[in-house]
């Protein structure tokens, strides 16, 4: 088994890879129910759930693999036995892998034994997750928490910053929408995918002066039917994005013309192969006026749009006449030294 990163092998089997048995266990065990025919024991999973056990047992059966303890013609929870569940426990110390994904993956074992063959006992597995329970030890997560009076300080901090660009629209329209975003996240905290989701007049909804965060059931982790109301105080910035940010961030013009700008950004400071631009002088040169003539340095290189006016200065300072006799005069110099050479060699 190959792992996408060089020089390290992948520890699990994904479901294509296991043993036939168990992945027609696992197909049937997740069909859903059907008119008054009721489904298998994990049609009511969601898909996170499905693929983070899948992710799981595949652990085990990848374990099982390596160590020869694989049969494919088993049956589907055949490998759930208290000897390779030991084994499997033993090479946690060999991967020094922490208390709580010990506890993680045999209570994710457990539950795909479960769904693979229900009538099949597992109490002792279950007593086995509940002592590595009493023994985890969670590592403190205090110094990441942040409260939310801070984010919502931050995004109206955001707002207040976007309303003084006057001059760029998009970026104003941008900054009003993330800061409003953060605010209300921070007042009204759900899960990432439903606020990722929300749609104005569907899910996100004006009720008698008062907006609201109406999710169904269909998208709630416990499948109820969730109402959040937002904050009064926040209808002026919600406005604010309503009537003067989201009607640019619509736009197809104005997208177009921000990805345009982002190009032109990227092409004038591009720099050459042979080294890098020399930040200094760029500066100074791309504050208008006549273009300075570089040192002599024949290390020293300088961006495209330095390049260009460089070009276009050294064009316009030589005439034909003084180019012509520049090349007559480096001719005859490089004449006289050829003679000095051959002179030299008689």
């Amino acid at each position: 088994m190959k792992s996408n990163r060089p020089g390290k092998e992948r520890r699990t089997l994904h479901v294509p890879e296991w043993p036939q048995p168990i992945q027609r266990a696992w197909e049937e065990a997740f069909r859903p129910s059907h008119r008054l025919k009721k489904g298998d024991s994990a049609s009511h999973l969601g898909p996170v759930s499905r693929q983070e056990i899948a992710r799981r047992f595949g652990l085990f059966l990848g374990f099982l693999k390596r160590t020869g303890r694989l049969d494919q013609d088993a049956p589907a929870a055949a490998h759930v036995t208290a000897q390779n569940v030991e084994a499997y426990m033993a090479d946690f110390a060999v991967q020094k892998i922490s208390s709580v994904t010990a506890w993680n993956n045999i209570y994710k074992v457990r539950r795909a034994a479960q769904l693979l063959s229900p009538d099949q006992d597992f109490s002792w597995l279950a007593e086995i997750q509940k002592d590595l329970a009493f023994m985890m030890k969670p590592r403190s997560k205090l110094d990441r928490v942040v409260f939310a009076e801070r984010f919502v300080e931050a995004g109206l901090t955001l707002i207040a910053e976007a309303k003084d660009r006057t001059q760029a629209e998009f970026v104003r329209a941008r900054g009003i929408r993330n800061g409003l975003m953060l605010a209300l996240l921070a007042l009204c905290p759900i899960r990432p995918k439903n606020f990722a989701a929300l749609e104005i007049g569907q899910t996100f909804r004006q009720v008698r002066g008062n907006w609201w965060i109406v999710l169904p059931a269909r998208s709630t982790k416990m499948r109820s039917p969730e109402e959040r109301p937002v904050p009064t105080w926040l209808n002026p910035y919600i406005d604010l994005y309503l009537k003067e940010a989201r009607p640019i961030l619509l736009d197809p013009k104005a997208a177009y013309q921000r990805v345009v700008d982002l190009l032109s950004l990227a092409t004038a400071h591009e720099t050459t192969r042979r080294g890098k631009t020399d930040q200094s002088a760029c500066r100074g040169n791309h504050r208008g006026g006549d273009f300075t003539t570089p040192v002599s340095n024949s290390r020293r290189h300088y961006c495209r749009r330095c390049s260009q006016r460089y070009a276009a200065s050294r064009k316009r300072a030589f005439k034909p006449q003084e180019s012509a006799n520049h090349r007559e005069a480096l001719q005859s110099r490089q004449q006289s030294q050829c003679g000095k050479r051959v002179r030299g060699n008689c």
